[in-house]
């Protein structure tokens, strides 16, 4: 356990072998505190996503950051999800590219599922077209990991019919970025 004191929570840790090491979570500088953070998957490199939450001093909302920790101890924020309660960082390949998934909440809620490559970040949702989707928040991706190539494994939703999710198919993106 972590003796900083702006957090109130879990502090995010890598163990090698017997060694318990702690994972920084970054002031913000808007005066933030975060409150607590997870380390969630780990590349052959040591380096480590996860996220980290904040909640800023003037409201509820929480904010979620996608983050990676590098084994040479530097800190990036890849995204902000505000408001997104239960982000996952699901995996990291050895090229640092991180895939997440975005639950939202209400009425014909869905799951959002993004990548992380090269300094941006891509939505990997199947598209989906009014009016089917005008109510429902768009049809769901759900990513699991991410191999050294950039290809992604997950389930996707096939369609959105009556008001009702799914059903889910197996899903491969390919670096490209095509579905299939």
């Amino acid at each position: 356990t972590s003796t900083d004191p702006r957090l109130t929570g879990a502090t995010p840790a890598v163990l090698n072998g017997s060694t318990v090491t702690d994972l920084p979570i970054p002031a913000t500088d808007v005066g933030a505190a975060y409150t607590f953070g997870d380390a969630e998957a780990i590349n052959s490199l040591g380096d480590v996503a996860g996220v980290i939450t904040e909640l800023p001093p003037v409201t509820t909302l929480q904010v979620w950051h996608v983050v990676i920790w590098k084994h040479d101890g530097t800190v990036t924020d890849i995204a902000d999800e505000p408001d997104a309660y239960g982000v996952h960082a699901r995996a990291i390949n050895d090229a640092d590219q991180v895939v997440w998934n975005i639950p939202t909440g209400g009425p014909g809620a869905s799951n959002y599922a993004e990548v992380w490559s090269e300094g941006s970040s891509h939505n990997l949702n199947p598209p989906c077209a009014p009016p089917a989707c005008s109510n429902q928040g768009g049809r769901a991706a759900y990513v699991f990991g991410i191999n050294n190539h950039g290809a992604v494994v997950g389930q996707a939703e096939e369609s959105i019919a009556s008001g009702t999710r799914g059903p889910y198919f197996a899903a491969l993106w390919t670096p490209s970025g095509s579905l299939s």
